[in-house]
């Protein structure tokens, strides 16, 4: 809700109060929405899950990958996720082979990023899919579940969100938050002790971290450049009290009702579903072109 009314305060109205949502629409395939859901399955699975080999820590990890027994975990887990959510008995030979494509692709992706997380400093992983209680923003009352939440040795915790697409910090500034999600929870989501937020990019060719860490050399890597941003411009309490002022204005906004049609940029029409519900097309907003794998297209 936050982040469509920083977007646009029409869009939030439109999806919150009136429950627009656009009409479904039938592809080949897994959809991108599916593989999400399948990706964050595994995640969780693998580690809060003690069959076949509990992974609780970065130490259980290195000992997992050097006792090669990793793949075998990995595969148990995506099967297990797998069989959840797909009819997994079905006969249909097109499903099977998209699932068997699926299976191989997770098994690259997952599998490289744990090779990445196995390089970190210690952490113990503290919880999985958990939801955050008795969140208020001013008088706004939400519900929030936080991808996963780690332990350091230092007693404080970093916040992850795993993503498979292209996403940047740059969504965390200003006062309409691109993606508030993690920042939401870094401020109003009564997690003590937070010392980052973590974007886990599990995306082909881009296995990382982005955010902002107190400290990332000591709390997350010591192999970071120091020229990168999670260096350059490490979470302070300045930062979180600057975003915690940002939302309560968009929850207030909400709550007063504000919806006008009124997109943060070009950008926001072009990735809305509801054109017929609020006639843009007939304000100065024009959406930008975009290229096959949905980027803005530069030549235009």
């Amino acid at each position: 809700m936050l982040k469509r009314q920083a977007a646009c305060p029409f869009q939030a109205f439109a999806a919150k109060r009136l429950r627009a949502e656009p009409l479904d629409e039938s592809e080949w395939g897994i959809s991108p929405s599916e593989k999400g859901k399948l990706l964050h399955a595994v995640m969780q699975r693998l580690f809060s899950s003690t069959d076949p080999l509990p992974i609780r820590s970065r130490d259980d990890l290195v000992t997992a990958i050097a006792t090669k027994q990793l793949p075998g975990i990995l595969e148990a887990h995506i099967d297990a996720a797998m069989q959840a959510q797909f009819d997994a008995a079905s006969g249909d030979p097109w499903q099977q082979a998209c699932l068997a494509a699926e299976k191989r692709r997770l098994m690259i992706r997952i599998g490289d990023w744990l090779a990445l997380e196995a390089g970190r400093q210690p952490f113990t992983v503290e919880s999985c899919e958990q939801r955050l209680h008795d969140v208020h923003v001013g008088d706004l009352k939400l519900n929030l579940r936080a991808d996963r939440i780690d332990q350091l040795p230092d007693g404080s915790r970093l916040l992850l969100d795993y993503k498979t697409g292209n996403v940047s910090t740059a969504s965390w500034d200003g006062d309409r938050l691109d993606d508030p999600q993690l920042p939401l929870y870094a401020t109003y989501g009564n997690v003590e002790n937070v010392s980052g937020i973590l974007f886990a990019r599990i995306r082909s060719g881009k296995i990382d971290f982005e955010g902002r860490v107190r400290d990332a050399h000591a709390q997350l890597s010591a192999d970071i450049r120091s020229k990168k941003a999670l260096i350059t411009h490490p979470y302070s309490d300045a930062m979180r009290d600057e975003w915690a002022r940002a939302l309560a204005s968009l929850g207030d906004e909400f709550l007063r009702g504000e919806a006008a049609v009124a997109p943060r940029d070009t950008k926001v029409c072009t990735f809305c579903d509801l054109h017929s519900l609020c006639r843009v097309a007939e304000s100065a907003f024009v959406p930008v072109a975009l290229d096959e794998d949905g980027e803005e297209d530069a030549d235009d």
